[in-house]
């Protein structure tokens, strides 16, 4: 028996082969004293056709399930029930990204379906433990060494809209 929103694993196959799947990703952050970033976060997950890349956290919004809701849940079974995130720029998503299996320059790359990710930069309140997908969370400040090709999804593409909503966090270099 599946849980209210859930489906089972067949029903969700076939359903990602026929419909836009509505997701919320979030691409948490530490900001300084003057209010600028000084780190992003990401999860280590495994990715399909691939070896395990660093990505957002997140993944799709259940039926009658709030944004804010889903947020919420997405952050606790990735990072830990006793994680919290709060959401910047008011609430609002930085940016909207679209997955598809085959990428193209208007999709990013998703080989399992094709997904609308709302995506929200946030605050997060507690101590990250990686569960679920993500194998790893790690912070990283600019200069870290991080690279394009280390990120999943094409991502980087995502956390570039979503920094470029922040003053001065593209003035700084982020991938190495």
């Amino acid at each position: 028996m599946t849980e209210p929103g859930e489906l089972d694993q067949a029903t969700w196959d076939a359903l990602q082969r026929i419909i836009p799947i509505a997701c919320v990703d979030l691409l948490p952050v530490r900001l300084d004293e003057r209010g600028r970033v000084s780190s992003i976060g990401l999860i280590l997950r495994k990715v399909p056709l691939r070896d395990p890349a660093w990505c957002l956290v997140g993944g799709r919004v259940r039926y009658s399930e709030t944004l804010a809701d889903a947020r919420m849940r997405q952050t606790q079974i990735t990072l830990g029930s006793g994680v919290a995130c709060s959401t910047l720029l008011g609430g609002q998503p930085a940016t909207v990204a679209e997955y598809a299996p085959g990428g193209s320059p208007r999709f990013r790359w998703d080989p399992r379906k094709h997904a609308i990710a709302i995506t929200y930069l946030v605050e997060l309140e507690g101590v990250p433990v990686p569960q679920g997908e993500a194998l790893d969370f790690r912070w990283f400040p600019p200069g870290s060494g991080l690279t394009r090709s280390q990120v999943g999804f094409d991502q980087d593409q995502v956390i570039d809209s979503c920094l470029a909503r922040i003053a001065g966090a593209l003035d700084q270099e982020w991938w190495g």
